[in-house]
């Protein structure tokens, strides 16, 4: 879905691309019923946006789907602290 160049169009963008692919898998196997979501890094990013587009309060799902797991690992999802980088 986010490939190369791709993944430079930034998370909303990358998020987006990867909610519409969660929803045509899902509508291509309405024999789903729960979704895990893994990412590394910026995929983690990505999921946590994706995952933001296609939850319904009203029903607890995600694309429909009942949320089974939802992991990341090395995300950074408090952003970068560049200044301690440089020190």
């Amino acid at each position: 879905v986010n490939r190369r160049t791709e993944t430079y169009d930034g998370i909303d963008v990358c998020g987006r691309r990867l909610a519409d692919e969660i929803r045509t898998v899902a509508a291509a196997h309405p024999d789903l019923q729960r979704i895990s979501v893994i990412g590394h890094s910026m995929g983690g990013l990505l999921a946590r946006y994706a995952i933001g587009l296609l939850y319904s309060p009203a029903t607890g799902r995600i694309a429909g789907l009942a949320p089974a797991h939802f992991i990341t690992l090395a995300t950074p999802h408090v952003g970068c602290d560049a200044e301690g980088l440089a020190q």
